[in-house]
């Protein structure tokens, strides 16, 4: 709880009504989640004007609304706070309502368009078999302590993230490894939080729909290492054709990290194979379950972070040895008859990382389910397309997530670049279980390999704003 006079000294205001001493007991974005003596703060979006809601969470007991705009109407008993830039606010404000949570465990922050969620996962595993208490926020679920929770968003909005900081705290936790989206930086959501560290995976064509072009998407990425403080240190992945317009302009002490080249850390892939990695790690060989050429990047990342965190060398490398894929990220799964892995991937990128790493692992044909999401970036579908075509033996095209667009739309623009015998030679079935079971009956008659991408780690497909249950990793399992 904070009086509204204290919080009114770290908000930065346009214009006041109604200010009197009250005691703020909670913060919202959301309604809903208004409760007696709480602080609405009123968002518009591309679909949404936050003023329409600004009476219902008057009604739930909001007794202060931050918006950038005039009000529908005033209520006498509730104090209005304009500002140029709620969203801003609403960081700032959320930092200083749970205390600046993030000043007290060292918060790692992972961007970039693939990886990141193997990267934190690797170093949450890390950290936790050593001995570090750790927290986790991810695309696959968020970890408190012992508490697990589901994930509603790669990078959860200021208060939620806040709220879960200072929850880490109380669990004595030392350490939050925590995935920094693109989306989270252009909406300030992480405006307020201290980085320890922050790491540059990669970046390439991706989420377009919201940033419209490359360069504004790489810029907003930017963002998140100009804004780390001069006792921050960033680590970036120096094979990456992008990575110095990335770091250019950061405060924070570079270390770098690459496959090809000589720098801080460097990596080299001795062995491939479908039981894990033989790795040199700045000259230490170690041997890894994560299976995966690619995964020697975020591997190199996540050792990386651990020595500049000041752990011993020799008990990273054991840790190391002993983790786990993230789940859905280039998980293996050996069935009686073929090998299936399981996989998130969704731009043609990490298509690529991945059906070069199979091909380092197995010379047999490869099979391949997959679809695109409904609702984004478009001008990817037919690229995506063209790689896995070139990479597989047997196509199969499916749905994944449609949201509000048809199965026939967005397969429409996956085959807009390709030609009427490649259509001859795709499978399109638009039930997702039906179409692993039309893979894994492929991988069996063709002793091909079998790899279901897209969904990775989530159990459900969204169609028309409903979530139905469903398990890419079940369906494998249930048709091998």
């Amino acid at each position: 709880m904070k009086h509204l006079s204290e919080i009114l000294e770290v908000v930065t205001a346009v214009d006041k009504k109604n200010i009197t001493e009250i005691l703020i007991e909670n913060i919202a974005s959301d309604s809903r989640l208004v409760k007696k003596n709480g602080m609405f703060f009123s968002v518009s979006g591309s679909n949404l004007n936050g003023r329409d809601f600004e009476k219902k969470a008057i009604e739930n007991g909001a007794t202060v609304i931050v918006s950038e705009n005039e009000p529908k109407e005033y209520y006498p008993d509730v104090a209005y706070i304009k500002v140029k830039n709620v969203r801003k606010q609403i960081s700032i404000v959320s930092d200083f309502f749970f205390d600046s949570p993030s000043k007290k465990i060292s918060v790692v922050g992972v961007t970039g368009t693939n990886g990141k969620s193997s990267v934190v996962n690797f170093l949450f595993q890390i950290f936790n078999s050593l001995g570090y208490k750790s927290g986790l926020i991810s695309t696959i679920n968020y970890i408190i302590g012992e508490k697990k929770f589901d994930s509603t968003h790669t990078t959860p909005d200021s208060i939620t993230l806040n709220y879960m900081l200072k929850e880490m705290v109380k669990e004595n936790c030392k350490f939050c490894f925590m995935e920094v989206s693109s989306h989270s930086l252009s909406q300030f959501r992480v405006y307020a939080i201290r980085y320890k560290i922050g790491i540059f995976t990669n970046i390439s064509h991706d989420h377009l729909d919201y940033h419209k072009t490359f360069e504004n998407y790489l810029r907003t990425k930017k963002i998140f290492f100009d804004s780390l403080e001069v006792d921050s240190k960033l680590i970036y992945n120096a094979d990456d054709k992008n990575s110095s317009k990335i770091v250019e302009d950061s405060n924070a002490e570079i270390k770098t990290y690459s496959i090809k080249n000589k720098t801080d850390y460097s990596c080299k892939v001795i062995e491939s194979t479908i039981d894990g990695l033989h790795l040199k790690i700045n000259n230490n060989e170690i041997y890894t379950r994560v299976c995966g050429e690619f995964n020697a990047y975020n591997l190199l990342a996540a050792y990386a972070t651990c020595i500049e965190l000041n752990l011993q060398k020799e008990m990273v490398l054991i840790a190391i040895s002993n983790i786990d894929a993230a789940e859905g990220r280039f998980e293996i799964i050996k069935n009686k008859n073929f090998v299936s892995i399981l996989d998130y991937a969704h731009t043609d990128d990490a298509f690529r990382n991945i059906y070069s790493s199979i091909k380092k692992i197995t010379k047999k044909s490869i099979t391949t389910v997959f679809g695109c999401g409904g609702d984004r970036d478009k001008h990817k579908r037919s690229v995506m397309l063209d790689v896995v075509s070139k990479n597989s033996d047997f196509v199969i095209i499916t749905s994944d997530n449609p949201r509000s667009e048809t199965f026939e739309e967005i397969t429409k623009d996956m085959l807009s670049n390709s030609s009427n015998d490649e259509i001859k030679r795709y499978f399109i079935v638009e039930d997702r279980e039906q179409a692993i079971k039309l893979g894994c009956t492929l991988s069996v008659q063709k002793k091909s390999l079998l790899l279901v991408a897209g969904k990775g780690h989530e159990k459900f497909q969204e169609k028309n704003g409903i979530k139905t249950p469903f398990d890419d990793k079940k369906i494998i399992i249930k048709y091998s």
